[in-house]
């Protein structure tokens, strides 16, 4: 019997992609319950899902829709326009060779952090709305309390492994999300989000970059591999110090 560990590639799309992926990389239409247009791709709207929150939770409903469905030994979630890239050739998409040779010695492969340029906490309440924040540390500290020391940490540090995107085995990405998803629900559950603006009603997405590190920061055993992240719809010269 094979050892070959099998390898699956998920990129959330919300439109068409032009540009050829290599092997295993495989696209889904994000927020297929809400669209009236078909690009032909793999849907989130299918089997367990929550394809219909994904004005709200942005590329999660993909992460979601792996988590209850996929079943490959590796999986990883990239974006329509941003993708990991080698380190060594730029700029090509990390292909499944490069992948298997990481994960024989890192458990996960996680974006290159960027500066916030103040603490997680003050960015975020700046930025997006803050009593989201508060609530869900609220949420933690009664339901999740073996996290808050880890969501506290991650509070006070000034960079986020941004874009909520992952490649890993199987496992870890079912503890990952085991630990997200009712958390985001919970919060779901305790807010309004019907009078917002599109950009703040993306709230579940926003959360979730800053509950992945605090996830990573609570299972700092984990031995993970930095990647640079490359925006395939900007010049390189905007995105060349995420490469250094």
């Amino acid at each position: 019997m094979s050892n070959q560990k099998t390898i699956k590639i998920y990129v959330s799309a919300t439109k068409k992609i032009d540009r050829i992926l290599p092997s295993n990389y495989e696209i889904v239409q994000a927020g297929s319950a809400n669209s009236n247009v078909d690009f032909s791709y793999r849907k989130d709207n299918i089997g367990e899902n929550i394809s219909y929150k994904n004005k709200s939770y942005c590329e999660l409903t993909v992460l979601y829709w792996m988590w209850k469905n996929s079943t490959y030994d590796i999986e990883g979630l990239t974006h329509h326009r941003r993708f990991f890239f080698n380190k060594g050739i730029i700029p090509q998409i990390l292909k499944i060779k490069e992948i298997t040779r990481i994960l024989k010695k890192k458990e996960l492969i996680i974006p290159k952090p960027i500066s916030v340029g103040k603490s997680v906490e003050s960015q975020y309440k700046s930025a997006h709305i803050e009593t989201d924040y508060d609530l869900c540390r609220e949420i933690i500290k009664k339901n999740y309390p073996e996290f808050l020391l880890a969501f506290d940490k991650n509070s006070k540090v000034d960079f986020l492994h941004p874009y909520n995107m992952l490649i890993t085995r199987k496992e870890i990405l079912n503890d990952y999300c085991s630990f997200l998803f009712p958390l985001l629900e919970e919060v779901e559950r305790q807010i309004d989000i019907s009078k917002r603006d599109n950009y703040q009603q993306r709230v579940f997405g926003f959360l979730a970059e800053r509950l992945f590190q605090t996830w990573l920061i609570k299972y700092s055993n984990l031995n993970t591999m930095e990647l640079p992240v490359y925006n395939i719809e900007e010049p390189f010269q905007k995105q060349k110090e995420m490469f250094k």
